[in-house]
């Protein structure tokens, strides 16, 4: 009896996980530049599954100014530039889309959360680990580090951003001094 519980239970649990986690990946392509993304439906949402690269936005640069970093890892924005930068139908993610996403992936107090996000986990997001451009116009963090703006209202000369750290494996939202930071963009609709 105990054997035929713990069956049913590992079949509705995997079940049940398959179900969650289970995405439709699809592709976008941007006229503005002929740029294609990969998309995907994410807890009644759709995400680019790839960080934008559009540059006819002022106000965005590629990783040490490398067009091939921009081709891999998509152009890093000001706040002014990301909150413009997403082609029409869609937008920059809101503080309750980035929540949304997270707790559908898990919370944020798992810490399978962070490993369902990257870029081989179940979700399909990708998190791209495209560094950032900090106060000073240095380039840091690829490979490390990655922050998605949030279109939020700014409070206190502050703005929120989804944080990634793949060394402490963490996602934080972090309020920082926009200024001359520039930070991944994600697409939602």
């Amino acid at each position: 009896m105990k054997i035929f519980l713990l069956t049913i239970l590992i079949f509705v649990f995997t079940s049940t996980a398959s179900f969650l986690f289970s995405q439709t990946s699809t592709r976008y392509d941007d006229t503005r530049d002929g740029n294609d993304y990969k998309t995907v439906a994410i807890g009644g949402k759709i995400w680019f599954s790839q960080n934008l690269n559009y540059s006819s936005t002022s106000g965005s640069w590629c990783y040490e100014g490398s067009s091939k970093e921009c081709d891999k890892n998509g152009r890093l924005y000001c706040f002014e530039g990301a909150k413009t930068a997403c082609p029409s139908g869609w937008r920059l993610p809101s503080m309750e889309d980035f929540e949304s996403l997270i707790e559908f992936s898990g919370g944020l107090k798992n810490s399978g959360t962070f490993n369902v996000l990257n870029s081989s986990g179940s979700t399909g997001f990708n998190v791209q680990y495209a560094g950032y451009r900090n106060d000073l116009g240095l380039f840091v963090g690829k490979g490390n580090e990655s922050g998605y703006w949030l279109n939020v209202p700014v409070k206190k000369k502050k703005v929120t951003v989804a944080y990634f750290s793949k060394s402490e494996g963490t996602i934080k939202f972090v309020k920082i001094k926009p200024s001359e930071r520039a930070f991944s963009v994600r697409c939602v609709k």
